[in-house]
């Protein structure tokens, strides 16, 4: 074997272990022009309408906030287009409106 061969090799499972180990995403919601859509996952529409809201208050045009699981609680990761108030605020929004992941499948 080739030692370009063996590179790939080690890179593609580098990549492999990465992927399953980062952290999911449960949730991206993206904001543009005052407008907030669910780009991926499930979240309630009311929480996303409140961080169109929250952003527009803070006159961010263009963000992103993505629930991603950490443990037992999901949690919330900004863009850095939002500036620590206007994180704080839509974590205060989070927190009233937020889900935990289900951990295990429901017995039945």
């Amino acid at each position: 074997m080739g030692t370009g061969l063996i590179l790939v090799m080690v890179a593609a499972c580098a990549y492999i272990i990465y992927q399953a180990a980062r952290p999911r995403d449960v949730f991206r919601i993206e904001v543009e022009g005052g407008r907030a859509t669910i780009a991926a996952g499930v979240v309630l529409p009311a929480f996303a309408r409140d961080v169109a809201e929250i952003c527009a208050r803070n006159q961010v045009n263009r963000a992103s906030v993505r629930g991603v699981v950490q443990g037992k609680r999901i949690v919330l990761v900004f863009s850095s287009s939002l500036g620590p108030a206007c994180r704080q605020q839509i974590r205060n929004v989070w927190t009233s409106t937020g889900w935990k992941p289900p951990l295990s499948k429901p017995r039945g």
